[in-house]
């Protein structure tokens, strides 16, 4: 039963990240010290995607699923969790653009924050 819930709690970490990584460079606009974990989450999701390298929460809950006695994952986790509920299974390539124009939007914004003082750039005031 304890290897269950893990692979559930893996399930909410992997959610946990997906919406960091969405949101993260918003989060950053706040607190700047969490841009260099935010770019840190881009750049695996990145490398995880491009080069086709292999999750370690995917491996982890593959793990507590067969320690419960559970069948793999067919897919990983985006397969079983994301495609088809969060965008239609065809579009995948382009649920990737948004995110990835979501968090480079973050990013700007967080560059334009932090070059002009925050009244200044968020007032609507010209210097």
């Amino acid at each position: 039963m304890g290897y269950r819930w893990l692979a559930w709690a893996l399930v909410a970490v992997h959610f946990g990240y997906l919406a960091y990584l969405l949101l993260g460079g918003f989060v950053a606009l706040r607190w700047r010290w969490t841009l260099p974990v935010h770019l840190a989450a881009a750049g695996w999701a990145v490398a995880v995607v491009a080069g086709h390298l292999p999750c370690p929460l995917t491996a982890a809950q593959d793990a507590a699923r067969h320690a419960a006695g559970l069948p793999p994952l067919t897919g990983g986790f985006l397969d079983s969790y994301v495609r088809g509920v969060f965008y239609p299974r065809g579009a995948g390539t382009l649920a990737q653009l948004v995110l990835g124009s979501a968090v480079l939007a973050s990013w700007a914004l967080v560059v334009l924050r932090w070059r002009r003082p925050w009244r200044e750039c968020w007032s609507g005031r010209r210097s």
